[in-house]
């Protein structure tokens, strides 16, 4: 098994609410890093696993969503409102735009497009949310399949010389 890895990088505002009462509850900035980990059965008959630039399309959607934008709780009104009055970019998550939710919050979108974006062979296994060189939060994937082989591999897991 091979685990291939990119990483993403976005500017982004935002503030912690919903019984949240510490320093983040007022509206602040980070440059968040994003590693996205994919897992590949195999190689390709080019011996690759997977096209880095294929990560593109993640790095895209980040990039529209993101950066740039305010991160925002779907329960904090007042933001929302001030947010759309002022014509600004923002986001809604499901609660605190913390990295344990933007991490989920990516997983989900990377698997609802999974079928269109990854070959079978080849699945999401974790994601890394930074918002400082000193804090992440790992997230990985909870999931009962196993990535299909693909066909024309030159390489089998036990193979050797």
């Amino acid at each position: 098994m091979f685990y291939l890895s990119k990483e993403f990088e976005f500017a982004a505002a935002h503030r912690l609410i919903d019984g949240y009462e510490g320093k983040c509850s007022s509206l602040h900035g980070h440059n968040y890093k994003i590693k996205v980990v994919l897992e590949a059965y195999g190689i390709d008959e080019k011996a690759i696993a997977y096209d880095f630039h294929d990560f593109k399309v993640i790095e895209s959607w980040i990039d529209y969503k993101w950066d740039h934008a305010t991160l925002v709780s779907g329960s904090d009104e007042e933001l929302i409102k001030f947010l759309e009055e002022n014509n600004q970019k923002f986001y809604i998550f499901p609660l605190n735009p913390t990295c344990e939710i933007i991490a989920t919050q990516l997983t989900k979108v990377i698997q609802a497009r999974e079928e269109k974006i990854l070959p079978k062979h080849i699945k999401l296994n974790h994601i890394i949310v930074k918002e400082s060189d000193k804090t992440e939060c790992v997230y990985f994937v909870e999931r009962n399949d196993k990535p299909i082989p693909p066909s024309n591999r030159i390489m089998k897991e036990g193979d050797s010389d």
